[in-house]
């Protein structure tokens, strides 16, 4: 509790679980309600993230029960088509660029239309404040694929697409991730250079 008053309030956001597995919407949602009175309690003044069960799933916000708190975000995490994003080392066949289908900008749209309805007006504007918690392709360099790859440049450009959908609508993103992040990564680490197209796939 103490350290808390050693950042001030526009320094840190707290994030109560990041991205649960939990089977059961009711029991993340417990934990969620139960964690945020407490740090309420202790932090007045921070901002808290929340997220929902099932990996944190965009589609799952209606499964949570959000406090009327105007310093919440609701925080969902991204990789469709799982094909496309999650080849190789993460259960898909590599198959390249051939499955991308982004649809980022139609499921963004879809998504603050959820918030809308579920939570108006949380932040005394429009819908709760969201953010885009992670985002990314694996498969290819920096691990090698069992068939054909997805492209640095379609990695790059499924990056860029799902960044620029989460901020035309209005949507904070954070990318998974910055180095040695399962065949996500966006920098080298060993030759502390960035992949091609990164980082300027994330800035606008």
């Amino acid at each position: 509790a103490q350290a808390m008053g050693e950042f001030q309030d526009n320094q840190v956001v707290l994030e109560i679980l990041n991205e649960p597995v939990i089977h059961s919407a009711s029991l993340v949602n417990q934990l969620m309600t139960e964690a945020y009175a407490i740090i309420r309690m202790y932090a007045p003044g921070k901002t808290i993230m929340f997220e929902t069960y099932h990996a944190a799933k965009f589609e799952d916000l209606e499964s949570l029960k959000l406090p009327q708190d105007g310093n919440i975000i609701f925080s969902g995490h991204y990789y469709l088509p799982y094909v496309y994003t999650h080849q190789g080392p993460h259960g898909n066949k590599c198959i390249g660029d051939a499955v991308d289908g982004n649809t980022a900008e139609k499921d963004m749209r879809s998504y603050v239309g959820l918030a809308y309805k579920l939570y108006p007006n949380v932040n005394g504007i429009d819908q709760v404040p969201m953010n885009m918690g992670e985002f990314g392709v694996a498969g290819g360099e920096p691990f090698s694929c069992n068939g054909t790859p997805p492209s640095k440049e379609g990695k790059a450009e499924w990056a860029k697409k799902t960044a620029k959908a989460a901020v035309d609508n209005g949507m904070s993103f954070h990318y998974w991730g910055f180095g040695r992040t399962g065949g996500f990564d966006a920098y080298n680490t060993t030759s502390e250079s960035w992949y091609y197209g990164f980082p300027q796939a994330l800035i606008f």
